[in-house]
């Protein structure tokens, strides 16, 4: 029986408050498709499931074969009707957190005709936390289960225990500083006035925010003060009034003007950044402390946030700290379809992060206007050489990381080719890092405090200090504050084989440590799907080369 899961609850207009919309379809314990919405459409964190429904399932219907849906609630509703008519889902709205998944109403028609269907919703909070499933397997007894971000169907975070035969609801809600950790990322008029945005970017707010903050260094006073005056919230103040009002408060703090390249600004940035690390790990804190659980998965949009990471691994005393590679609502459709098939007693299998389902294509390449690579050498040999090149390779990444199938590479010792690659061809702030892959025995060598064999590594979720000599080789990566957000590639993952072929080549014939990996997309759109886009946006981009491995 195949098991469908469904993020696509509509927003309650048109203002992003459903975002990253997805489907997911697994059998037996495997993931058989998934599809981030705003890969099929172009449009990023596309929230408009309902939409495009039938283009996305309905080849994947069998005749008469049973199916289960199972749809991710939220805040902002638990209903799903898809424009054609083809599945209505309805009747969950009763559904408590502690619950976790319920039973509800239905009706799927292919071609008008009822096909036989099972439905059921499930909390917002658990299909975050299940998104660790297919990518981590089973959780192991004696697991603590985390999920925090903006907003799920009635918390900003939930905790729940897993002794080995079921999973208890610890707790869960809207804590008002946690949320208000949280929030500072995607909803403070503060934080728009530093870095020049408009609330309608508060998907995009975090990462700039996370960016900037490396330029600054925290601060116990201007903290207190802030928390005290609740982070500048509650909107009494215009933007002019704002900063007058934090000079007169703070007269120690730099500020002269609300700019990221303001040092009063690249405080205020990095007194964010340390209060929610705070936040999220005294809340992880406690609820270990209670369990004294040994293991621990964590999921929700906050677990993007590299540097709380990093903090969690080395500071809480898990033996094990699971994050996945889609832990925002990008991944809630494949927590949501895991959970039921592990409930069902699957053996969910652990999987490479490139589940993003690539549609079949004939690609007519001959006239690309751009050069084609073909094997790991040439990419080398291109990389070494000084070249920008982008890499499509097979089924894409899950989540808003590039992990090397839809990726743009470049030398990582060089400051001006990074320049190039990041703010002059993707025109991304000049505040905003990018990513260096690393051989596994590198890692071991460059970074202070890497855990070998960490998720965090594997996946780009977390950054660590480059060690004493190490900074001339990634000096076209290495962020402000010292640190790389590094992804580690080791030979044990087959589908990074071609990047591990290049890092291995560049090291050993041509020195160079490693690469710079940033996601293969222009400015405000979503990564490159299919190969026809790769093209295009090579050229749009003025690659030097685009590497094709099929």
């Amino acid at each position: 029986m195949l098991t469908i899961g469904l993020h696509g609850v509509p927003g309650r207009d048109a203002d992003g408050t459903s975002h990253d919309h997805g489907v997911a379809v697994m059998e037996n314990g495997r993931v058989v498709y998934c599809q981030e919405l705003e890969r099929h459409t172009g449009r990023k964190h596309d929230g408009a499931l309902d939409a495009h429904f039938e283009d996305l399932v309905g080849s994947l219907l069998r005749p008469g074969e049973p199916v289960q849906i199972v749809l991710v609630n939220s805040f902002t509703g638990c209903d799903f009707r898809s424009a054609r008519g083809m599945l209505e889902i309805t009747g969950a709205g009763d559904l408590e957190v502690p619950e976790i998944l319920a039973e509800c109403r239905g009706r799927l028609k292919i071609q008008g005709t009822p096909h036989p269907a099972r439905f059921y919703t499930i909390c917002h909070e658990m299909a975050h936390v299940a998104t660790g499933l297919p990518f981590f397997g089973p959780f192991p007894s004696n697991s603590l289960l985390i999920h925090v971000d903006g907003g799920a169907s009635r918390s900003c975070a939930s905790a729940w225990y897993w002794d080995g035969r079921q999973v208890t609801c610890l707790d869960h809600g809207w804590h008002a500083g946690l949320k208000g950790a949280a929030n500072n990322f995607n909803d403070s008029p503060l934080s728009r006035w530093i870095l020049g945005l408009d609330a309608k970017d508060h998907l995009s707010m975090p990462g700039k925010l996370m960016g900037l903050a490396s330029f600054g260094r925290p601060d116990l006073a201007t903290t207190e003060w802030l928390t005290r005056h609740a982070w500048m919230r509650d909107g009494s103040l215009f933007r002019d009034e704002a900063c007058a009002a934090l000079q007169r408060g703070l007269p120690g703090l730099p500020l002269v003007a609300f700019s990221p390249r303001d040092r009063g600004s690249q405080v205020l940035a990095a007194c964010m950044q340390r209060h929610f690390e705070e936040e999220v790990l005294a809340y992880i804190r406690t609820h270990r402390a209670s369990t004294g659980a040994r293991h621990l998965y964590y999921s929700g949009g906050a677990a993007l946030n590299i540097h709380a990471n990093v903090r969690i691994e080395q500071e809480l005393g898990f033996e094990s700290v699971s994050i996945p590679p889609a832990p925002s609502d990008a991944g809630l459709a494949l927590g949501a379809a895991a959970f039921l098939e592990w409930r069902a007693g699957h053996d969910v299998r652990p999987h490479s992060p490139f589940l993003n389902t690539v549609p079949i294509e004939s690609p007519a390449i001959a006239a690309a206007g751009v050069p084609i690579l073909r094997t790991p050498d040439e990419a080398a040999k291109a990389i070494a050489d000084g070249k920008i090149i982008g890499v499509w390779a097979g089924d894409a990444e899950v989540g808003p990381r590039a992990l090397g199938h839809r990726s743009l590479l470049a030398r990582p010792d060089s400051v001006s080719l990074r320049r190039r690659l990041s703010e002059d061809m993707k025109q991304r702030e000049w505040y905003r890092p990018v990513a260096p892959m690393l051989l596994p025995e590198v890692a071991r060598e460059a970074l202070v405090g890497y855990v070998d064999g960490s998720a965090l590594g594997r996946f780009m979720l977390g950054a660590w200090p480059l060690a004493p000599g190490w900074l001339a080789p990634f000096e076209g990566c290495v962020h402000a504050d010292g640190t790389v957000r590094a992804q580690i590639v080791d030979e044990h993952a087959p589908q990074l084989d071609h990047i591990h072929q290049v890092l291995r080549t560049l090291r050993h014939r041509y020195g160079v440590q490693g690469v710079i990996n940033t996601s293969f997309n222009t400015r405000g759109m979503p990564i490159v799907h299919r190969i026809s886009e790769a093209v295009r946006v090579a050229r749009e981009l003025g690659l030097d080369a685009l590497w094709l491995v099929t």
